[in-house]
């Protein structure tokens, strides 16, 4: 009997399911239509992805095994403090971090969203915490690493640093509260790095510069709220920033995150490890340890930020020539391709709103359709 290994890899469905339940909602579908074939034995493996944004901190714990630590941190607007969870990998000796569930773009009230009043000091006040209770012997770890993605703020990672005492300081020697409104007035940023003994790692889903017009403020600052000219503000803030640090021109900043991890690495040393490295290597998802005869990924929306090297397109491009059948199912999709199948779920539906309300419901209807048109009649 021919045998065919089916690798199931999926990136979350914002507003659905994170990888790891849709892995097992399309394992569980697709094994149910699978079984209607008798000539044909299938394997399952399934390896949920995450490019560092939302549902992280499930693949963590899917892949090293973790544990939750909860903390009370400050909102992203400033005013008021939220329980955060983190997760813990005892055997890794590594605390995850996923900045969505910190300064998320699900955390901000339509109301909100405005980049210019929002920051990340509630990553600040979770670095500082961990740091704590690494020194008081509650926990031990070797290193924090941070998944950036699904972020609500734009702030270079200033109010990360306000936590641990930076100042922003304007030509009449005020103060100035550590938001992208003000950024534009600072004349002196006071800051000195604190000595941490483990290192500090940002997961980034995409590969695009901080500044310019495919930059972090002109690409993702819009979609969080932000007008044509808030964005020439956060622009303006971030060179008048870099400028007064002394950064170099020729300094390689990532613009994931609204600089979140160019503000990591410039301010903390933090190192930054591009999605495809962390899984084709950390999560092992490469066509060097895997062969498989079928593979299926996904992700809510297929579209242009998709070939900005995230998750599904990190999967597809490492296996779309090993000479094995690719199925993308997306909520929906930009995109049209001869190298694999796109099965949309709002084509299920009247809308896109009833295909989020019904996505268990979509995604077994897809894996029928990918049984029923590719593997049943053959």
């Amino acid at each position: 009997m021919n045998k065919k290994l089916i690798i199931v890899a999926p990136n979350s469905y914002k507003e659905c399911a994170n990888s790891v339940k849709a892995a097992n909602l399309i394992e569980t579908s697709l094994h149910k239509y699978l079984n209607e074939n008798k000539s044909t034995e299938y394997e399952f493996i399934k390896k949920p992805i995450s490019d560092g944004g939302d549902g992280f901190l499930e693949v963590c714990d899917f892949y090293f095994g973790t544990k939750e630590i909860s903390m009370e941190i400050s909102l992203p607007w400033g005013k008021g403090k939220f329980k955060c969870s983190v997760a813990y990998s005892e055997k890794n000796k590594s605390v995850f971090i996923e900045s969505a569930k910190v300064l998320g773009l699900a955390l901000i009230p339509p109301g909100k969203r405005q980049p210019l009043r929002l920051n990340s000091k509630g990553l600040g006040e979770l670095l500082f915490s961990l740091n704590e209770l690494k020194n008081s012997g509650e926990i031990k770890f070797d290193k924090i690493v941070i998944g950036i993605g699904g972020t609500g703020t734009s702030d270079l990672g200033i109010g990360a640093c306000s936590a641990f005492g930076m100042k922003l300081i304007n030509k009449e020697g005020d103060v100035l509260s550590p938001f992208p409104e003000n950024f534009n007035g600072i004349h002196q940023i006071i800051w000195e790095k604190p000595e941490f003994d483990f290192v500090i790692k940002t997961i980034i889903d995409v590969e695009n510069p901080l500044l310019g017009p495919n930059g972090a403020n002109y690409v993702f600052a819009k979609q969080k709220g932000a007008s044509d000219s808030e964005m020439q503000i956060l622009e303006n803030g971030f060179k008048n920033i870099l400028a007064k640090t002394g950064a170099q021109a020729d300094t390689v900043l990532s613009g994931a995150g609204g600089g979140l991890s160019a503000g990591l690495k410039l301010f903390f040393g933090a190192e930054e490890i591009y999605a495809e490295d962390f899984i084709k290597n950390e999560l092992g998802i490469n066509n060097k340890n895997l062969s498989p005869q079928i593979l299926i990924t996904g992700e809510g929306k297929f579209d242009v930020q998709t070939y900005m090297n995230k998750g599904a397109a990190i999967v597809i491009n490492e296996f779309k020539n090993s000479g094995c059948e690719i199925f993308v199912i997306a909520g929906s999709s930009e995109n049209k391709s001869e190298d694999f199948h796109i099965i949309e779920l709002i084509e299920f539906f009247e809308n896109e709103e009833e295909s989020i309300k019904q996505f268990e419901k979509g995604i077994d209807f897809a894996c029928k359709k990918i049984a029923e048109s590719y593997f049943l009649e053959s």
